[in-house]
């Protein structure tokens, strides 16, 4: 409920500043759109000059009266994904693992894949309609990551319990405690969005002006998980056994996006903008999880392996995008606009872990991507 309650407080707030900024007159005292100092000083009936013209011309919001304009960003993210742990280690001396140490308090640390930073990239074009301060954009943002740990017994006493794959003991049939001296994971994401917005800008003085859009977001989140452990001694049963999980997850969606862009001008171009949008997508998952077992004894062996589908399943998932940076902007001749920005920025998306892992059907991870973001801009 909470996270419906924010975006239906995004959503209203974004309609009812819109409304009021189309309403309001632009001759107002502080009021300025996203025009030319030329053409104000040559119309009129256009808003006043401010005092400083630098901290609004020199800006994407007040330069050209109309134009198109292009963008492209660098990503520096790191995207985690949450329960995707693998297993639990302990380095403790175990002479036995068939006769499990009784009244011994054991420590034990979750494995999970190492998350790192990967690079992506944004592209967008739009064009601004000038005088009446309204625009649009088309974004597409993409991004490939991936994460891996492993455990290595090597020469030290590290063991594994796996537990991402269920233990298939020939003398116990299904379950059982395995201890492995070799675990490997690994887990790869592909994300890719499109933006399409419309948004309003609007002064409310000389140095602070906002830009409220709405519009529509399309998503694609595909990720794979593969899991290994070898030589894992099922414990008080005898059974060595080879054990591997490979899941997919698919997801498409699109929905509704709602937000606001907030500039702080504060002189010689340079200005600090702080960006909140939220998304409530709906849309298909494609999911599977398979794994296989190999366990033997002296002079017997068996192969049990479990694919677990499925598939055209629909749900509904909300969004969380925020940034926070600086920008410098430099405007020629009222024509042309070049600018740099760099910042921060992280998006959160809910519930999007859905593998049907064996044993385990009710998955819930949220996912979060954050990250430097750099970028430039041209207007003409």
């Amino acid at each position: 409920m909470k996270v419906f309650s924010l975006f239906s407080m995004l959503a209203l707030s974004t309609v009812l500043t819109t409304q009021s900024f189309a309403d309001a007159k632009m001759s107002q005292s502080g009021g300025y759109n996203s025009t030319s100092s030329n053409r104000t000083q040559m119309d009129p009936e256009g808003p006043p000059v401010p005092p400083n013209r630098d901290i609004q011309v020199h800006s994407a919001h007040g330069c050209l009266d109309s134009g198109f304009s292009f963008q492209g960003e660098f990503l520096w993210w790191r995207t985690v994904m949450d329960d995707l742990e693998y297993g639990l280690k302990n380095n403790a001396i175990i002479a036995d693992p068939n006769n499990f140490p009784q009244g011994q308090a054991f420590s034990f640390t979750v494995r999970e894949p190492d998350f790192q930073f990967d690079p992506g990239f944004r592209l967008a074009a739009g064009y601004d309609f000038g005088r009446d301060n309204w625009d649009v954009f088309l974004r597409w943002t993409r991004l490939y990551t991936q994460a891996s740990d492993s455990v290595d017994q090597g020469s030290g006493n590290d063991i594994l319990i796996p537990i991402r794959v269920e233990t298939i003991s020939i003398t116990n049939n299904l379950g059982g405690v395995a201890l492995s001296p070799y675990g490997k994971v690994n887990w790869d994401f592909h994300f890719n969005s499109l933006d399409f917005e419309m948004g309003y800008d609007y002064f409310f003085s000389h140095r602070f002006s906002v830009r409220p859009h709405m519009g529509i977001k399309a998503a694609w989140l595909d990720m794979n998980y593969r899991v290994k452990y070898l030589e894992a001694l099922v414990v008080s049963a005898g059974d060595i056994e080879t054990m591997d999980g490979k899941g997919d997850s698919d997801y498409w969606a699109v929905g509704p996006r709602f937000g606001i862009d907030s500039y702080l001008h504060i002189g010689w171009g340079f200005s600090i903008y702080g960006q909140i949008s939220g998304s409530l997508l709906y849309g298909r998952y494609d999911t599977k999880y398979d794994q296989s077992v190999v366990s033997t004894v002296p002079g017997n062996g068996i192969v049990v392996d479990f694919d677990i589908k499925q598939d055209d399943f629909y749900r509904l998932r909300s969004n969380l995008q925020m940034a926070l940076g600086v920008e410098w902007a430099y405007c020629y001749a009222g024509d042309y606009l070049f600018a740099l920005h760099l910042g921060w920025e992280t998006q959160y998306w809910w519930n999007q872990l859905e593998m049907p892992f064996f044993g385990y059907f009710q998955p819930d991870g949220d996912l979060t991507l954050s990250g430097l973001t750099a970028g430039a801009r041209f207007d003409f």
